[in-house]
């Protein structure tokens, strides 16, 4: 595995489950960092309650971000943009609403609308659609009804948040490696509990 990256772009690396260093070299502007591996352990039979094979791998996690904060940054941008409500969303948060008598009440009905309603997409894009497109469709990926649940939520008043996992079994997001998007997989919603 290489990459070609400007000589002057951050860059970070890590490797997990095998002790790996690049070749690094540089030429003409670039420097090439040449990963490679040979006589790899095979992965155990699979076997019932067994991790994700993906938790068992070695891999290698590659990024030009600067920071965790960076990622965190940038996906509120994606959220903020994506999940705002429009007049079509306002006008479906009043109708999903009208008879609630509390904030929980809105909550639990918005949510199982969204849950009930938009079907579920596998189909992969990085960044969420807006609320009103999902909508529209009734359909869409994890992020996709994140963004509309929140854009409903929004409409009703209530503060909601995305927020992003990686959902496989056996598998956690660590910290300590170079911060990357691609170690998540999946976006649900938090509600403040008080507010």
């Amino acid at each position: 595995y290489e990459v070609k990256v400007p000589r002057g772009m951050p860059f970070r690396w890590a490797v997990t489950g095998t002790d790996l260093q690049p070749e690094i070299q540089t030429a003409s502007g670039t420097v090439i960092y040449a990963f490679r591996a040979h006589d790899i352990p095979g992965i155990p039979e699979d076997e019932p309650g067994m991790p994700a094979i993906s938790a068992l791998s070695p891999a290698l996690i590659v990024s030009t971000i600067e920071s965790w904060d960076e990622v965190a940054e940038a996906l509120a941008r994606e959220f903020d943009r994506s999940a705002r409500p429009d007049q079509v969303i306002i006008r479906k948060e009043k109708e999903l609403t009208v008879d609630c008598t509390s904030r929980r009440m809105k909550i639990d009905r918005i949510y199982k609308f969204v849950a009930n309603q938009i079907s579920s997409s596998s189909d992969f894009h990085l960044h969420p659609f807006p609320a009103d497109a999902t909508f529209f469709v009734d359909r869409g990926d994890c992020k996709d009804q994140a963004a509309l649940l929140i854009a409903l939520l929004k409409a009703a008043g209530i503060d909601a948040y995305p927020v992003v996992l990686n959902a496989n079994v056996g598998t956690d997001v660590d910290f300590h490696l170079p911060p990357a998007f691609a170690l998540f997989n999946h976006a649900i919603v938090a509600v403040p509990v008080d507010g």
